[in-house]
Parts: structure tokens; sequence; C-alpha cells
């Protein structure tokens, strides 16, 4: 299942003392909305998701690497059996 989040700038936002002192209001908003940003200075720091999101994201992940290790072992095992060498990226 494919989860459908919002853009960022989509998300409603709530400031670190909102949080801190009106912890109840937000996690009822978290459930109807899905998600709330975290700011700091008007600038966003954290996402808070329900449980059921963040599982759907984990599932999600876990898939898309299990394809990526299943399509990275048929490479490997082509090209006459020769692996390729790998490079970590630049930083």
């Amino acid at each position: 299942m494919v989860v459908a989040l919002p853009h960022l700038d989509d998300l409603s936002r709530q400031n670190a003392s909102q949080v801190k002192n009106r912890w109840g209001e937000v996690v009822r908003q978290v459930q109807q909305s899905g998600s709330a940003a975290v700011t700091n200075h008007s600038t966003v720091e954290m996402v808070l998701l329900t449980a059921a999101t963040y599982n759907q994201l984990v599932e999600g992940r876990r898939r898309a690497s299990s394809r990526c290790s299943t399509n990275s072992d048929a490479d490997s095992t082509s090209d006459s059996g020769r692996f390729t060498s790998r490079r970590p990226p630049r930083r």
C-alpha cells in the first residue's frame, strides 16, 4: 500500500511550545489529519505521524528495499557471472 503524505508546506503547524503545553490537543489533531509539523522559530524541525502511518512507511520502505536487493542480486549474477564494484557516494 502506498502512503499518500502531504507536502511539508501543506501540513498543519504547531510550534514546540504549543506541542508541550497542549499535547492532548496536538495528538487529536494528528489522529484526525495523520500528521502535523512541529516548528521552532517558524522552521519545521520534525513531523508527528500516527503509528499507523509510520508502520505503513516502514512497510513500504521494507518492500522497496527487498525489491532493490532482488534486482541487485540479479544484476550482479548476470553479465557472465562478473561482479561490478560499487563505490559509496562522495560526500
